[in-house]
């Protein structure tokens, strides 16, 4: 193809921030806009989603566990998925909220890792107009079931994670380019992936991709910080979680189309996972949609 030089100054560069956040595809639950709420108290609310809380004019006292975030105006929270929380608002407190999830199982565990979403993220004095506007725009779409209202929801967690707290996040820095170890991950995905419903063990994995089982070890264990056998797990269980948002599945078919033995060690090592059984899981889903 022909290159203009005349353009030379105004060529894009493709960089590692654009080709991680390019990769990533965000499944919207809800977004949520709550208007004058005053001293409105909510206990041990539990969801199955990441939740960023952004508090636009009063404010509001979050606890967790031994930990109290007071979120005045222009604050964010991102609470992390299965993370109990309380919270109570103060007089004339407006707040949006987003729920979503990551669509595959790998890049969540890796977005979950990257901008270190294992607790509750406190930002104070973050929010500003143009982000202010973006999300009464980006509502206004979603509310009114417009076209687009996934792209635009989309562009708010981008900006948000890019733009306005970055800083905490060197990876985003980093060279683009992929790793032997970080190929054999992939290929291990995709393994996974297209054999959900059998019981592969870390054998199966290393025969497939004609490498040692020390190698695959090493390439995992490097790259996720678990071992093949604990990977596996954490991909199957991840899994489960969108398989049970399809309440037409129940428990048992689900453990079926895993691979599991049973539906008791299913459940049981989705406990162990989660921290909650696969059945207080899916309540905690209806719940939330009949309240949202």
């Amino acid at each position: 193809m022909k290159k203009y030089t005349r353009l030379d100054d105004y060529e894009v560069i493709s960089d590692f921030s654009s080709e991680y956040f390019k990769k990533l595809n965000f499944d919207f639950a809800y977004f949520t806009n709550w208007p004058n709420q005053s001293n409105k108290y909510l206990n041990n609310i539990i969801t199955p989603y990441v939740k960023i809380v952004m508090i636009t004019s009063g404010g509001c006292c979050f606890s967790f566990k031994e930990n109290e975030y007071t979120a005045l105006k222009n604050s964010i929270i991102i609470i992390p998925p299965f993370t109990m929380h309380s919270a109570k608002s103060f007089d004339n407190t407006d707040s949006f909220e987003i729920f979503f999830s990551v669509s595959n199982a790998f890049d969540e565990e890796q977005f979950f890792k990257n901008f270190r979403i294992t607790k509750i993220r406190f930002y104070p004095d973050i929010i500003d107009d143009y982000l202010m506007s973006l999300l009464n725009y980006t509502y206004n779409i979603c509310s009114n079931k417009k076209y687009g209202s996934s792209i635009h929801l989309d562009y708010i967690i981008n900006t948000l994670l890019l733009d306005y707290i970055s800083a905490d996040f060197k990876f985003l820095l980093k060279d683009s380019t992929k790793s032997s170890e970080q190929l054999i991950i992939d290929k291990t995905i995709l393994f996974l992936e297209n054999n959900i419903s059998k019981h592969i063990n870390v054998k199966d994995i290393a025969n497939h991709l004609n490498i040692s089982k020390s190698y695959l070890y090493r390439c995992i264990k490097n790259i996720v910080d678990c071992s093949p056998s604990q990977f596996i797990i954490r991909f199957k269980m991840i899994k489960a979680t969108q398989l049970l948002k399809d309440l037409n599945l129940s428990i048992s078919e689900i453990s079926d189309l895993l691979g599991f033995s049973s539906v008791f060690y299913f459940s049981s090592q989705f406990k162990k996972f989660h921290n909650l059984s696969p059945t207080y899981y899916r309540d905690n889903l209806k719940q939330l949609k009949a309240i949202t």
